[in-house]
């Protein structure tokens, strides 16, 4: 339903934007120099959380200048997208090799390293450009003026109205309903993308928890417990994406040096530390998996889903007509690293 946007709702709009929009440009200048890996983190958090409101919201602009903004901050999100997958990597392994005391693990992990690093090195470029093209685009200085102008004119007003209620009504229990869709599926720790899947909508669920958070006091705490959930199906994907790798990475080695060498035994050295980091990860995703799914029943049991449902249920009136947002689009979220 395209329906129009009252003005105090698009104040409320503009006021969320505009906070991570700023967010966003604060991390620019980090992402640049690479000196904290936290400030790619941070920027793609900003976008993310940007992109959640331009499709809650998006009614509240026209609807070419609505897409443009979109489809410059997905691009953010996509382009340090590799990048800050290798940044996790390499310092899981940084962190690995200082629990190793066998000596006959390092030279695998340290390779592994090695190449990882290497990789990261020649993406810096590709992530600079990503930061010029975005000042070059204007979009910031246009989203900035824009949403700032919205929320210098709504000040002093109150904006939590009936439709305010209603959109956060419907759009928390769309997402808790994608959220419950796998729960068939996920008894299974072989289901592997479904763990994925499901981690996805429970960041959508937290972002959108956290734009409402003002209309429910209280609501902090399923605010933590979706980070719960969505950092613990992290930890189960990071491992996943691991145990794909390795095996590749080994091959790959292996042929590189035989190409080097003329024959494979000096990554005979290599190895048992590649074996090595391989087993700690299944062991860790076996782990992780029985901490999600302990965790998900005893949320079931505490009736925690429908304690939220009845919080974002209890405020509105049925009376009146329910806005529904638009169709929820996971198309452009990453859900693999990049080679």
């Amino acid at each position: 339903m395209n329906r129009k946007m009252e003005e105090r709702t698009c104040t409320f709009a503009a006021s969320v934007m505009l906070k991570h929009l700023i967010s966003l440009k604060m991390e620019i200048e980090g992402v640049e120099t690479a000196n904290d890996i936290e400030s790619i983190h941070r920027m793609r958090v900003a976008s993310r959380r940007l992109r959640c409101a331009f499709m809650l919201f998006q009614n509240c602009f026209p609807e070419k200048k609505i897409s443009g903004w979109k489809s410059q901050i997905r691009q953010v999100t996509k382009s340090l997208g590799a990048a800050r997958d290798l940044d996790v990597q390499i310092e899981t392994l940084k962190a690995a090799q200082q629990h190793i005391e066998q000596i006959q693990l390092r030279p695998g992990i340290h390779r592994l390293q090695l190449r990882l690093q290497q990789r990261r090195e020649k993406m810096q470029s590709r992530v600079i450009q990503a930061m010029d093209d975005l000042r070059n685009s204007g979009v910031l200085e246009e989203m900035d003026t824009k949403l700032s102008a919205l929320t210098e004119k709504g000040e002093g007003t109150q904006p939590y109205t009936l439709q305010l209620y209603q959109l956060a009504h419907e759009a928390i229990t769309a997402h808790l309903s994608h959220l419950h869709s796998y729960e068939a599926l996920i008894v299974d720790p072989d289901e592997i993308e479904a763990l994925h899947a499901m981690r996805i909508d429970a960041k959508h669920l937290r972002y959108t928890l956290e734009i409402f958070a003002p209309l429910y006091p209280g609501s902090e705490e399923f605010i933590k417990l979706t980070k719960t959930l969505q950092e613990v199906l992290g930890n189960i994907h990071d491992c996943d994406v691991w145990i794909d790798y390795l095996p590749r990475f080994s091959q790959k080695e292996r042929e590189r040096t035989r190409n080097y060498y003329g024959h494979e035994a000096p990554f005979n050295l290599l190895q048992p530390g590649l074996t090595h980091f391989a087993l700690v990860q299944k062991d860790l995703r076996d782990q992780q998996y029985t901490r999600f799914i302990n965790s998900w029943n005893t949320w079931k049991t505490q009736k925690v889903w429908e304690d939220l449902k009845n919080t974002v249920d209890q405020p509105i009136s049925f009376k009146k007509e329910v806005y529904s947002p638009p169709p929820i689009d996971y198309s452009n979220d990453e859900h693999q690293p990049e080679e």
